[in-house]
């Protein structure tokens, strides 16, 4: 993704924590990550966890909103690639969720069955 968006002139910072998101019309219009200012960004891609990005968004989102936010609760993911050489182990499946307590795993995808 990095190469894709360098490619097109655009720039992927990291390790550059943003502290203030500016938007007005709809869209994003600055943005104070590290030291630096960037203002009129033609696109921002965030990874930011979706209630820090509410709570520093400027100007403030309604009360409720916030209130929302700060209520999300997240997950650690890992996700984990496994490629096996030889038969297709899930014919049928694209993917399975798991409840048993003996395996420390949330679902297992079969991404050779998803359509093309």
């Amino acid at each position: 993704m990095t190469s894709a968006i360098e490619a097109e002139g655009g720039e992927v910072l990291l390790r550059s924590p943003v502290s203030r998101i500016e938007l007005a019309g709809g869209r994003v219009v600055e943005v104070a990550a590290g030291d630096e200012l960037y203002e009129l960004p033609d696109g921002v891609i965030s990874s930011l966890p979706l209630r820090e990005t509410v709570l520093m968004a400027s100007p403030r989102a309604p009360e409720l909103v916030r209130e929302a936010a700060v209520g999300l609760r997240y997950r650690d993911f890992i996700s984990v690639a496994l490629v096996v050489d030889g038969e297709d182990l899930f014919p049928r499946t694209t993917g399975s969720t798991s409840t048993s307590r003996r395996w420390r795993v949330g679902r297992i995808q079969n991404f050779r069955s998803w359509s093309p």
